[in-house]
């Protein structure tokens, strides 16, 4: 059954989610729907816009409390496009699309990639009304998708949200992207390290450069490109040039991560790019958020999709350990590591089976007074904390301003005494040189 879906995002430049959410609009179009997503623009756009996808250009920001006037384009948005379902994927979208799915009377999916509390954290400390925000958005939600077990346990417990609205889908591939075809074979020589080059995984990406340079001692010639951008690129270049490490190559964002892959014979990272690599039939290794991990095999492939492939739960390695690790392997060993760790991925990834899309026709009936006026009174509340942090501030500055008056007045008064002092001495000093100048001379 054909469905328009609206699919809402941040923006299309690469990353996790972004690419979650592209892999989730490619497999739902190829479903028969019509798809549309709601972000601003990236290097993603033309891979969607080239299997029918429209891309339809909006800019989100975080505000603490809910967007009306935002939330009215998008209800235009919904009623133009008829748009029947839409997917919220980003905390960013919460202020204007949920009183838009609930103006317009739409169903949406809330999908949580958070997994860390800090992720929360971070959000409900810079704004302190997104903690009931975010119970609005999850309980009128028609269904919550978690990434993993522990995703959807921390979520219910943060915002006791029953268990049955919650469906644990992990991350998923297109495996039609990805080439595995060619044969990887001892010395490994070829790697590959993927990852947002942000200050959280600033540590993890030195890991890899790490272990690149403790393989490099063994192997010669041997070769690794960083693919990915983001604001601590200058520092991790300097990290590089500062250690000697030679054949390292910064490549920046890239929309070609397939091709990346393919040509490589180990992959390096977290989260998606570990399945892409299982899809590609290459070895694949976590980095790791502090530690670096063991290369991924059947032992512990359950472990390591229980987290996400985030390293979380999994023995630490050295540098020198996974070296080894990787020198003891023969070409059997990685032929029989790459098809069990295809044949799980497959199994568990495949983004055809895994794309979630509301089954049947649903009628939802928002109680739409009642959600808008929670909302805002949510905004009320707001407003008369901050008219009162107002008046508080504006009766600081008034007391400030008679102290500050005050003090002026004061400073005038001594230096006026001063002045008047200052002559008295003055005029005291010039007699008494005066008089000794007299007895100088003989005069009395």
């Amino acid at each position: 059954m054909s469905k328009n879906i609206l699919i809402c995002g941040e923006d299309l430049e690469s990353g996790g989610v972004e690419t979650a959410i592209v892999n989730d609009a490619i497999a739902l179009k190829k479903k028969g729907n019509n798809v549309y997503i709601l972000a601003k623009k990236g290097v993603y756009t033309k891979k969607v816009e080239s299997v029918g996808i429209e891309n339809i250009e909006f800019e989100f920001e975080f505000i603490n409390g809910f967007d009306f006037n935002g939330a009215k384009k998008v209800v235009n948005i919904i009623k133009e496009k008829e748009i029947e379902e839409v997917h919220i994927h980003k905390f960013i979208d919460i202020p204007i699309c949920v009183p838009a799915c609930i103006i317009a009377g739409v169903p949406y999916v809330a999908h949580i990639h958070e997994g860390l509390p800090t992720s929360y954290d971070w959000i409900m400390n810079s704004y302190d009304m997104y903690k009931s925000m975010l119970e609005i958005y999850l309980k009128n939600a028609y269904r919550i998708i978690a990434i993993t077990e522990n995703v959807k346990k921390y979520n219910m417990q943060l915002f006791n949200i029953p268990e049955e609205k919650y469906l644990v889908i992990h991350n998923s591939i297109n495996f039609e992207l990805f080439d595995n075809k060619t044969v990887t074979v001892t010395p490994i020589k070829k790697l590959l390290l993927i990852s947002r080059l942000s200050k959280e995984k600033e540590k993890s990406i030195q890991n890899g450069i790490d272990l690149f340079a403790e393989y490099s001692k063994d192997i010669a010639n041997c070769k690794m490109r960083i693919a990915g951008n983001g604001n601590v690129e200058k520092e991790l270049k300097e990290y590089v040039d500062k250690r000697g490490y030679t054949n390292i190559e910064f490549i920046g964002q890239t929309e070609n991560i397939p091709e990346e892959i393919a040509n490589a014979d180990i992959v390096l990272g977290m989260g998606r790019c570990m399945i892409e690599a299982m899809a590609s039939k290459r070895l694949c290794c976590i980095i790791g958020y502090e530690k670096i991990k063991p290369i991924l095999q059947n032992d512990i492939l359950k472990l390591a999709e229980f987290e996400n492939f985030s390293g979380r739960g999994l023995p630490d390695k050295t540098e020198k350990e996974i070296v080894q690790e990787i020198l003891n392997l023969t070409d059997n060993d990685i032929e029989k590591i790459l098809e069990d760790n295809y044949n799980f991925a497959r199994e568990e990834f495949d983004i055809e089976k895994n794309a979630y899309s509301i089954e049947e026709n649903v009628n939802i009936e928002y109680n739409v007074e009642e959600q808008l006026f929670e909302m805002l009174d949510l905004c009320r509340q707001k407003i008369t904390e901050e008219r009162k942090k107002s008046e508080e501030i504006w009766k600081g500055k008034l007391w400030l301003e008679e102290h500050y008056n005050n003090a002026i007045k004061e400073l005038e008064t001594l230096k006026q005494l001063n002045k008047e002092n200052n002559k008295e001495h003055n005029s005291n000093f010039i007699r008494k040189i005066a008089q000794k100048i007299k007895i100088r001379k003989g005069v009395k």
